[in-house]
């Protein structure tokens, strides 16, 4: 059996709604991005998932924080209401954690992913390579 190889990969969403949503329409969208970024993770066999996991910021200062290890139980994210928890827009940075996922074909997969449920809901998406800490300390 070969040795299962970790590339991490980490990406910014940008979502935009025409409307204001719900912190709690905002954690149906970040689990059906969870559930179908680890269905996709795991329709190859010779993959394992180690976490696929982010972190959705509303500008009121509101978050929610999910998680999957697995396509077999629904990912868990969690509310954090700060001020009301409504808004039309969410940041989320994600982290996608599966051995013997080609670091290029991890980005592929949280594109396609998103961009299918963007489509769905009615949203634009943005989404660029997340910065790492050390490219956010690098100076020229």
């Amino acid at each position: 059996m070969a040795e299962l190889i970790l590339e991490p990969y980490a990406a910014h969403l940008s979502w935009r709604h025409p409307e204001v949503r719900s912190l709690e329409e905002w954690q149906a969208l970040f689990a059906d991005l969870l559930a179908g970024l680890a269905e996709a993770c795991a329709a190859d066999e010779a993959r394992v998932i180690g976490h696929v996991k982010g972190l959705g910021v509303l500008p009121d200062g509101s978050f929610l924080n999910g998680s999957t290890v697995t396509p077999n139980r629904p990912p868990d994210v969690e509310i954090h209401r700060a001020n009301g928890g409504r808004s039309a827009e969410m940041e989320l940075t994600l982290n996608v954690l599966v051995y013997g996922l080609p670091r290029p074909e991890a980005q592929r997969l949280v594109s396609e992913v998103s961009e299918r449920l963007a489509a769905r809901e009615g949203i634009d998406l943005d989404i660029s390579p997340a910065r790492t800490a050390a490219a956010a300390h690098t100076h020229t």
